[in-house]
C-alpha cells in the first residue's frame, strides 16, 4: 500500500495537476562479505508528469518531496535509510543527476510482475 500525493497548480480560473508521486514503505537489501543485511526503505512507486508541465522541473521537485518526507519520516519513527525506485531505461539519467545509483550485484530491491524489466535504483539518505 501506498500514500499518493497529487501536486496541483491553481490559479484564479482553474486547477491544473502538474503531476504525482506514490510513496511506500519497503526494504533495500545489501549483501556484504556474503552476510545479508535488509534496511528500511521508502520506495517511489510511481512517479509522473504531466504533458503540459514538462521540462518546468516538477519531477525533480517531486523528488525533492520524497526526499524531504524520508528525512521527515527517518527522523520521526521509520528509521528509513535508502530511497529506491524502479526506473524506465530511458529516465535512468534523470534520476543519476538526482544523485540516486543502481542497484548492482551486492544490493536488492523488491520487484512485482509488472516491474521485472526495470532500473533498480537507490540513493542513500544522508545521517542526521
Amino acid at each position: 500500500k501506498g500514500v499518493t500525493y497529487i501536486f496541483i497548480r491553481n490559479s484564479e480560473t482553474s486547477a491544473d495537476l502538474l503531476g504525482y508521486i506514490t510513496l511506500r514503505a519497503t526494504s533495500y537489501t545489501e549483501i556484504i562479505g556474503g552476510k545479508t543485511y535488509g534496511n528500511p526503505a521508502l520506495e517511489i512507486f510511481e512517479l509522473a508528469v504531466s504533458k503540459d508541465a514538462e521540462w518546468q522541473h516538477i519531477g525533480t521537485d517531486l523528488i525533492k518531496f520524497a526526499l524531504t518526507k524520508a528525512v521527515e519520516w527517518k527522523s520521526e519513527f521509520l528509521g528509513i535509510e535508502y530511497i529506491t525506485l524502479c526506473s524506465d531505461q530511458k529516465s535512468v539519467p534523470f534520476y543519476e543527476k538526482l544523485g540516486f545509483g543502481r542497484v548492482d550485484e551486492y544490493g536488492e530491491i523488491p520487484k512485482e510482475q509488472w516491474n521485472t524489466t526495470c532500473v533498480p535504483m537507490f540513493l542513500k539518505l544522508p545521517e542526521l
